[in-house]
């Protein structure tokens, strides 16, 4: 399995910038060891939930769940709308994980995006 690493040039410049492509709904798989992600910011969309895929490997990814403070879990999520948005992100929650998918819609009800879509990772 082949994947990106986020370069030292990337956190220098403070954001790193991810694909899904059109017809798609994920992206690359990307090594964001020693990356602390902080924002997520996107142009167009087609509506849909942004969920995200996580590996320990780079081979085998699984869907991201949040446990809630009742103990409950949760697919981690953000409500990404077709209007331009930022959001808040803290990957400082997420120290275990090296390898990262961003994916349009949900495990079982993907959303592919009618165009490339990129979006910008705030990143330090």
């Amino acid at each position: 399995m082949s994947f990106r690493a986020i370069t030292q040039e990337e956190k220098n410049q403070g954001y790193f910038l991810v694909e899904i492509p059109a017809g798609g709904s994920k992206s690359e798989p990307l090594n964001i060891s020693s990356t602390i992600m902080y924002a997520i910011e996107h142009g167009n969309w087609t509506p849909s939930d942004l969920t995200f895929q996580v590996s320990l490997d780079g081979v085998a990814f699984c869907d991201l769940y949040t446990v809630t403070p009742t103990g409950d879990s949760e697919q981690e999520s953000l409500p990404f709308a077709d209007i331009p948005q930022t959001f808040q992100l803290s990957s400082r929650d997420w120290p275990s994980i090296r390898f990262l998918r961003f994916r349009s819609g949900f495990a079982g009800a993907t959303v592919i995006q009618d165009e490339t879509r990129i979006l910008k990772i705030g990143c330090k």
